[in-house]
Parts: C-alpha cells; sequence; structure tokens
C-alpha cells in the first residue's frame, strides 16, 4: 500500500505541473524539451513580469493554501517586460514558487526587479533555507532537497525552471542560506 500512496503522490504532482503545458503525463518531456527548444522563438515576445509573477502566484494558490501559507508580490519595479512570452514565463516561475510554498513556515515572496537588460525575480520564503551543498544538486531531475520531508513534489519542478529559463537566456539559482531564497533571471525587453 505504501507503494501505492507513492505512486498517487507523484503522479498527482505530474499531473499539477503539467497542467500549464496542457499535457498528459506522458507527454510532458516532450512537451517541455519542446517549449526549451521554442525558447529562442519566444524571445521575439515580450511579457509583463508583473502579470506572470500573478499567473504564477495563482497557480501556487493551492499549494500555499494547503500549507497555510501566505503569498505575496512585492515588486520594486511594476513595468519591467521580460523578452519571453507569458505562457513561459509563467511556467519558468510556477515551479520555483510552489516549491517556496512547500517549504516555507509562514510565508512566500515573490520580488521583481530590473537590473539593466535582466529583469530579476527574487522568491523567498521563511523556511529553513538551502545548504551550500543542495544549491545544484536540487536541480538535477528527480532530486529533491533534503528538507523534502512532506512527500510532496517529484522532484521535477526546479529543473524544469532552470532548463526553460536557460532556453530564453535566463537562469534560476538557489542561494544558500538560514532561509530559502531563488533568484530568476530573464532577459528584460528593451
Amino acid at each position: 500500500m505504501h507503494c501505492g500512496r507513492c505512486f498517487v503522490d507523484v503522479a498527482g504532482q505530474i499531473r499539477r505541473i503539467t497542467g500549464p503545458f496542457g499535457c498528459r503525463p506522458v507527454g510532458f518531456a516532450h512537451k517541455a524539451g519542446r517549449a526549451a527548444r521554442a525558447g529562442a522563438e519566444a524571445t521575439h515576445e515580450s511579457a509583463s513580469a508583473l502579470e506572470a509573477a500573478e499567473r504564477a502566484t495563482g497557480a501556487a494558490t493551492e499549494v500555499a493554501r494547503a500549507h497555510g501559507i501566505e503569498l505575496a508580490i512585492e515588486p520594486t519595479c511594476r513595468d519591467a517586460l521580460v523578452a519571453a512570452n507569458l505562457e513561459l514565463t509563467t511556467q519558468i516561475l510556477q515551479p520555483v514558487v510552489d516549491n517556496a510554498c512547500r517549504h516555507a513556515r509562514t510565508r512566500a515572496t515573490i520580488g521583481i526587479d530590473q537590473a539593466d537588460r535582466t529583469v530579476v525575480f527574487t522568491i523567498g520564503d521563511d523556511g529553513e533555507g538551502v545548504s551550500a551543498d543542495d544549491t545544484q544538486r536540487i536541480f538535477v531531475p528527480g532530486v529533491r532537497g533534503p528538507r523534502a520531508m512532506d512527500g510532496s513534489g517529484a522532484g521535477l519542478g526546479l529543473a524544469l525552471a532552470r532548463r526553460l529559463a536557460e532556453s530564453v537566456g535566463g537562469t534560476v539559482e538557489a542561494s544558500a542560506g538560514p532561509t530559502g531564497a531563488f533568484t530568476v533571471r530573464i532577459p528584460a525587453r528593451p
């Protein structure tokens, strides 16, 4: 029975993550790869960074509610435009925001700023944070951080977020520290 519950948990997580892709779990890897390859095309479009953060937050509402987490957007720059389409930008942010909600004690935040030609999203939470040893490991597909004790997550979200960000010339990084801190950088639209 324990293995059956694990399968149900993982299958549910995959369905939730694949939702933005509009595909069944079987087609998830294929669609994710296609989205990443399409990154160059996505950079010809632009999207509001604030709207992408709002959509990612909306998609994470269920996770936040289930964990009793307050989720807030705290933009320094409200008019920043990313050089990627809205759907792809939301797909980059959502797994990182979900992760913050799962690991927060009471609160998770999304900050938005612009530095030179880059839009910088800072996703933070008041949880235990990421150890220096895990800042790269947690981006490996199928790997969950050692503090992921609640059984949620399949270890796919952060890897997908990083791959999609890289497809448009961006990055997703975790910072070691006493609280959760992730930085997503996406090129800005001039």
